[in-house]
This record gives structure tokens, C-alpha cells and sequence, in this order.
């Protein structure tokens, strides 16, 4: 997965900058929110990534060297959760702006 880190970084960075000041608590939700099970939440949470914020910008290799029994498939399982909440969020923000609109035009 080595060759990958580059490219995680990037999506990470760039999904956080995207992240406009009403989605920013994205970056201060707690990982124990995410869809998760509870044991790869405690295996970030014991080396201090609570947040989702604190795993901005970290790459998978330094998560595999620093987080004791954390394995490649963990570290797919949360990246797939948060950008499962960002796609969420997404959703519920057009929703909202579509109501805004209609409400308008009536």
C-alpha cells in the first residue's frame, strides 16, 4: 500500500480544505461516531486519534508503524467510514439547499 499513501494524503487534504465552515465540525467529530467496530476505534483512540481532524494529512504508513495491531484493513475500513460521513453530509447539505430553493419559489 506504500505507493497509495501519497494518494490518501491527497484526497485527505483535499476532502478537509473542501470541507466549507458549516461541515467543519467534520474535522472535530469524534472516530467513535463513525460506523466502525468498537475495535478499530479503540486502536486509534489508544494512540490519540480521537478525531476525525487528528487523521488529516497522516498516512497509512506511519498508522501501520505507530498503531500496535492496526493492519492495512483497518486502515481501509476507517477511511472508507469518513468519507462515508463526508458523502453523507454532502447529501444532507443538497437536500437542505434544495428545500431552501422551493421554499422561495412558492
Amino acid at each position: 500500500s506504500g505507493h497509495f499513501d501519497a494518494a490518501h494524503i491527497a484526497i485527505d487534504e483535499a476532502l478537509a480544505s473542501k470541507q466549507d465552515v458549516k461541515n467543519s465540525p467534520l474535522l472535530e467529530m469524534p472516530i467513535a461516531m463513525l460506523d466502525l467496530d468498537d475495535k478499530i476505534i479503540n486502536l486509534f483512540e489508544k494512540m490519540g486519534y480521537k478525531f476525525v481532524g487528528n487523521l488529516v494529512g497522516v498516512d497509512d504508513g506511519h498508522l501501520l508503524k505507530t498503531v500496535p495491531m492496526c493492519g492495512e484493513k483497518s486502515i481501509r475500513l476507517l477511511r472508507e467510514s469518513v468519507t462515508k460521513e463526508i458523502t453523507r453530509r454532502r447529501l444532507l447539505e443538497e437536500k437542505h439547499n434544495e428545500n431552501d430553493t422551493q421554499s422561495y419559489s412558492q
